[in-house]
């Protein structure tokens, strides 16, 4: 059965069960807000839509952890968007670095909030998203803004996604995209799509420069 039409619909992804409780007790103290569930992982999310999708709920909201177990926070937005085109997606991290936030940007994610949030700026971020506007945290506009993906230096620890480690792991084994596809159980366009997020993340051209500067910035061990 749908829920009232006039309240809006928020699926929690979060690992951490206190972090994900107290937040959907914030929302609902809000008013206008029902959260229809909590995920703590990410090969749970897509049948959880799916779920409520059979149940006549409308999804409007996904609150999304970055770094929940399973499949990552990266994967997850492309796959919420293909079984619900109309669900904003909205990041929950501690992480405001521009190669994290340019490429779920560049996925089509409708916000990007920071966890040490207060409450008053979760008000203002969910009643944007609610109007169909877009709402990133002030610090992370101005990563957006100001910071060049080209300015982070060598020695600069790269951030990494789980996922971007097994296949570059399996890149330096020497695997191709579908090997590694089966190996991991994703899709030769997933395999792909992580493949050139390394490229660019290292500023490489072929998987052959990719291993080589892994190894130079000592994140593939000898």
């Amino acid at each position: 059965m749908e829920k009232n039409s006039n309240q809006t619909n928020i699926l929690i992804v979060d690992d951490h069960n206190l972090f994900g409780e107290g937040l959907a007790s914030i929302i609902e103290s809000i008013g206008g807000y029902t959260i229809v569930g909590i995920i703590d992982h990410g090969n749970k999310v897509i049948e959880k839509i799916e779920s409520l999708a059979n149940d006549k709920i409308a999804l409007h909201i996904v609150l999304l952890d970055l770094e929940i177990p399973g499949e990552s926070g990266s994967e997850l937005v492309g796959h919420i968007k293909e079984v619900s085109s109309l669900t904003s997606v909205v990041i929950l991290s501690m992480h405001n670095r521009f190669d994290i936030i340019h490429d779920l940007y560049e996925s089509g994610i409708s916000g990007y909030v920071l966890k040490n949030m207060e409450f008053n700026e979760l008000r203002s971020a969910l009643e944007s998203i609610k109007k169909g506007k877009t709402y990133f945290s002030q610090e992370v506009v101005n990563v957006l803004m100001n910071k060049s993906f080209n300015t982070v230096k060598e020695d600069e620890a790269l951030y990494l996604t789980q996922r971007e480690k097994e296949v570059l792991d399996l890149i330096v084994e020497g695997k191709k995209t579908n090997e590694i596809a089966g190996l991991l159980f994703i899709s030769k366009h997933t395999v792909e799509s992580h493949r050139k997020n390394l490229l660019r993340k290292f500023d490489v051209h072929n998987a052959l420069e990719l291993v080589r500067k892994a190894f130079e910035l000592k994140i593939i061990q000898h």
